[in-house]
C-alpha cells in the first residue's frame, strides 16, 4: 500500500480491501505524507551510517574532462 501511495502521486487515492471488515479502505494524501516521512527517516539513518552514494561502481562521474585541459596536469 505504501509503495502504491508513493508511486501514484500526491493527489491520488489507493483503495485497499480489508477482508476482516469486508470493506474498502481509502488512503490518500495524508497517508502518503506519513509514508514519505518514514522514508525520510530511513534515508537519514542510512546517510549517517555511511555516505549515501553508490560511488564509481554504479554511476559515471559528473566531472567530464574538458578538451582544452586534456594535456594539462
Amino acid at each position: 500500500m505504501a509503495r502504491a501511495l508513493v508511486c501514484m502521486g500526491p493527489h491520488s487515492h489507493v483503495r485497499v480491501y480489508d477482508a476482516a471488515a469486508d470493506d474498502f479502505v481509502d488512503y490518500g494524501s495524508s497517508e502518503r505524507s506519513a509514508v514519505l516521512a518514514e522514508v525520510g527517516v530511513l534515508l537519514t539513518g542510512i546517510a549517517t551510517e555511511r555516505p549515501f552514494w553508490p560511488m564509481r561502481s554504479l554511476l559515471f562521474s559528473f566531472r567530464m574532462p574538458c578538451a582544452d585541459s586534456a594535456g594539462q596536469a
